[in-house]
């Protein structure tokens, strides 16, 4: 796999954790009933974990030069 295949993919491994962020955040967000408050907790703590993995993935693609 050449250079720019490689970041292309990565880009869009990026793109699946950024929209995973959001996800977990408007999850959150709509989280209703009794245990609203530990629902929405982990889903917030899931955002952090995202963010891991989309900060690992794009010190990759800047590495490779895109």
């Amino acid at each position: 796999m050449d250079k720019q295949t490689m970041i292309k993919h990565l880009n869009e491994d990026l793109a699946g954790e950024l929209s995973a962020i959001i996800q977990y955040i408007t999850y959150a967000a709509k989280a209703t009933g009794p245990y609203r408050p530990q629902l929405a907790q982990f889903f917030l703590e899931e955002v952090a974990d995202e963010q891991l993995h989309a900060q690992f993935l794009a010190n990759k693609i800047v590495a490779l030069g895109g």
